[in-house]
C-alpha cells in the first residue's frame, strides 16, 4: 500500500480555485492533473469533501470541474453522476460539459498507477508463399511459412505526476526468419528474390527511456 502524501500548498490552492468559478476551467483542470501524484489521490478527495462541507453549495460549472478532478482520483463514474445531479440545477457551457464527458466517460484517468505492465502476444498463422519450384533446389523455399508467436512487453514506473521511466522488449523469444532473401549473395543474379519475407528479420530488441508529459 503506497504511503499517503500531504497536498502541496500549490495543489491546495488550485483545488480551492475550483470553488471560485474560475474563468478558465480547462487550464485549471490540466494544472491540477499535472500536480497530483499517485500517493495523493485520497488526500485530494478528502480536501474536496471538506471544502464542500464548509461551503454548502457551489455553482454548476464548479461542480462539473470538481467531477472531472474527482475522476482523476479514481472516483467511480456512477457516483459522479449522482454528484452532478445534486449540483447542476441549471445550464453550463457546452465546452465544459464536453470536458466532463471526455474526462469521465471516454478516457482513462491521467493519474497513472505507480507500476504499469503491458504484454502483447501476437499469433501469426501459416501463409502460402509464391512458388519457387522452377528454381534450382538451392534457391527454393517451402510452399507455406510456419506459424509463430511474437511477444512484446513493457514495464513503466511512474516517479511522480508527469515523469515515467520505462523498460521494454520486442520479439522477446528472438524469433527470426532464416534466409529471408533468396540468392542474397548474388543480387544481380536471376534467382535473387526479396519478396518472400514472411517473418521478423531482426532479433530481440531491448529498450528503455524517460517519458515526460507536459
Amino acid at each position: 500500500m503506497p504511503r499517503a502524501e500531504k497536498l502541496s500548498s500549490r495543489l491546495e490552492t488550485l483545488i480551492e480555485d475550483i470553488f471560485a468559478s474560475p474563468t478558465d476551467p480547462f487550464a485549471l483542470y490540466w494544472s491540477i492533473a499535472a500536480q497530483i501524484s499517485h500517493n495523493q489521490l485520497a488526500a485530494v478527495q478528502t480536501k474536496i469533501r471538506k471544502t464542500l462541507r464548509q461551503r454548502g453549495e457551489i455553482g454548476a460549472e464548479s461542480a462539473v470541474l470538481l467531477a472531472c478532478v474527482l475522476h482523476l482520483t479514481g472516483f467511480p463514474a456512477h457516483r459522479l453522476l449522482h454528484f452532478l445531479s445534486l449540483y447542476i440545477p441549471g445550464g453550463i457551457r457546452l465546452s465544459l460539459f464536453e470536458l466532463a464527458v471526455s474526462a469521465i466517460f471516454l478516457g482513462e484517468p491521467p493519474i497513472p498507477a505507480q507500476m504499469l505492465y503491458d504484454l502483447t502476444v501476437s499469433w501469426v498463422g501459416k501463409k502460402r508463399l509464391p512458388s519457387t519450384a522452377a528454381n534450382p533446389e538451392a534457391y527454393r523455399v517451402t510452399s507455406y511459412s510456419p506459424p509463430f508467436f511474437l511477444v512484446n512487453g513493457q514495464v513503466t514506473r511512474s516517479l511522480f505526476a508527469g515523469l515515467d521511466l520505462y523498460l521494454g522488449v520486442e520479439n522477446l523469444f528472438d524469433f527470426r526468419q532464416g534466409h529471408p532473401i533468396v540468392s542474397a549473395a548474388d543480387p544481380s543474379g536471376p534467382y535473387f528474390d526479396s519478396s518472400l519475407i514472411w517473418g521478423p528479420v531482426s532479433g530481440r530488441m531491448v529498450y528503455g527511456g524517460v517519458r515526460w508529459r507536459m
